[in-house]
């Protein structure tokens, strides 16, 4: 649990940096790194306050969740979607 405040106080105090200059920030929760899930983005905007989401459509996707479930969920914390054409976690060409 430590290493999810940890995280959340730099980012929520990056996040107020960036208030006071004019400047949104926002975290995005990736595949393999400390904030993931749900349940883990949970976590990290039960402790903080200004600091935003970038939720990314497929990572959301390949950890089993629901995009549209996210979008809904955390649409007052939300910044910015990032969307991209991936497939099954495959880009496709």
């Amino acid at each position: 649990m430590d290493e999810y405040k940890n995280l959340a106080k730099g980012c929520e105090e990056l996040a107020k940096y960036g208030a006071d200059k004019g400047v949104g920030i926002a975290y995005h929760p990736h595949v393999g790194c400390t904030i993931e899930t749900e349940a883990e983005i949970d976590i990290l905007l039960n402790e903080t306050k200004v600091m935003q989401l970038c939720l990314d459509a497929s990572h959301i996707g390949l950890v089993g969740e629901d995009p549209f479930a996210h979008i809904r969920k955390f649409k007052s914390r939300t910044g910015y979607i990032h969307l991209k054409d991936w497939a099954a976690g495959a880009p496709e060409f």
